[in-house]
């Protein structure tokens, strides 16, 4: 009887070491990693409220990451599908803010604009005029947008600018009253250059990303004549520069602007940037 308890205990203690050392499977006869959840599927079944996400079974089930005991979840009744991620621990976590809205202004909208008050740029001689009123002191035409990535981000980034008031810098005599501008019109037929700039101040280590250098821009050519033949041939009211932007960020800091940029070619001229009220700014993160 002695030996055949000792025989027992030796195989259970044999086959515990086997356990904790051999790969587990469910519905698995040969599993291929540590834990092996196998099966044909079975099943779909459509998620409420998610078009094109479906549970499959079979599936696994991890009652910490589920509606009533993990409040990263809106409450019950709503339906949630969250995004999954494991730490630098391996811990597996889930996270409700993949979509980050850092920035959104509405056309129009009282208080919304992006651009609230209006930049003056003065190019004159052959200088390249870019960034507000002086040629050599460049600045963002909104307020700096500071953002912090927690994870690396594909960042979309959309801008709609107007310009207006396009003249020369030459002031008329005697000054007109307000709200009439106080220049000469442009009627000299030459080519002129204007457009906005999309810039970095401040980027986080490893993004690639030039600062202080424009990385996308939006640009064309201005020009207007009065013809003797055909008396006033002159263009009036706004400009709209349209500008978008799609590129993949590392996690870190980030400062970004809108730049007015402006060439004469030789010839001075004068244009105010966020002159209507339609300025629009929109950058969206989505992490990955």
């Amino acid at each position: 009887m002695k030996i055949t308890i000792i025989s027992t205990i030796l195989m259970m203690a044999s086959g515990s070491c086997f356990c904790q050392t051999a790969q587990t499977g469910v519905n698995a006869r040969d599993p291929q990693q540590t834990v092996n959840v196998s099966g044909t599927p079975s099943t779909q079944t459509a998620i409420t409220g998610y078009t094109g996400k479906y549970l499959v079974t079979p599936t696994m089930r991890v009652d910490g990451l589920n509606q009533v005991n993990n409040s990263t979840h809106p409450a019950s009744p709503a339906i949630s599908v969250l995004p999954l991620y494991a730490t630098t621990n391996g811990e597996l976590v889930i996270s409700s803010n993949r979509v980050n809205q850092i920035v959104k202004t509405l056309p129009g909208a009282a208080g919304f604009d992006a651009i609230s008050t209006p930049v003056t740029l003065v190019v004159t001689g052959t200088q390249t005029g870019i960034g507000t009123s002086v040629v050599t002191t460049p600045s963002s035409l909104i307020t700096p947008v500071n953002f912090t990535l927690t994870r690396p981000s594909m960042i979309y980034i959309n801008a709609a600018v107007s310009v207006g008031s396009v003249t020369s810098n030459t002031l008329i005599s005697p000054v007109p009253p307000p709200p009439a501008l106080p220049y000469d019109i442009l009627e000299d037929g030459k080519a002129r250059m204007m457009g906005i700039q999309f810039r970095f101040t401040k980027v986080a280590a490893g993004s690639g990303m030039p600062v202080n250098v424009p990385f996308a821009s939006s640009t064309d050519s201005f020009t207007n004549e009065q013809l003797p033949t055909s008396g006033t041939n002159i263009i009036t009211g706004f400009f709209y520069y349209n500008l978008g932007k799609q590129i993949m960020l590392p996690a870190g800091d980030y400062t970004f602007g809108i730049w007015g940029c402006a060439a004469g070619n030789g010839n001075p001229f004068r244009l105010i940037f966020g002159e209507a009220t339609t300025d629009v700014l929109s950058i969206t993160a989505i992490a990955l």
